[in-house]
């Protein structure tokens, strides 16, 4: 669905999309007006794949919001241009990137 490139698509949201790194150049071709959060931490080093989504949606209409902001829902709110939500900002350990599954592993490969 993602990669169809439908015109009628409205609003979709993709979170800790790590394994999209290779296609993030296909989504900026499908969605050219899409809007981009990227979350990151500015107290740990950036890791490569963090380091090239956000390199290579330089010049796409990104955000970029440090996971330590007490602020996030305004900062990703103004990127919107929407009213914030009442709810405060979910705030969950990330778990990082997680490998793919044997099965997944296999689907891929054929």
């Amino acid at each position: 669905m993602l990669f169809t490139g439908r015109e009628n698509r409205i609003f979709d949201a993709y979170v800790n999309i790590g394994s999209l790194e290779k296609e993030v150049l296909l989504l900026r071709k499908l969605y050219p007006q899409a809007k981009f959060i990227v979350a990151k931490s500015e107290l740990k080093i950036i890791d490569d794949c963090s380091f090239k989504i956000i390199d290579d949606l330089k010049g796409t209409d990104i955000c970029l919001i440090a996971l330590e902001a007490p602020n996030k829902w305004q900062i990703i709110c103004e990127h919107l241009r929407c009213a914030p939500p009442t709810d405060s900002f979910p705030e969950i350990l990330d778990l990082g990137q997680r490998p793919l599954s044997d099965e997944e592993n296999k689907a891929t490969e054929v």
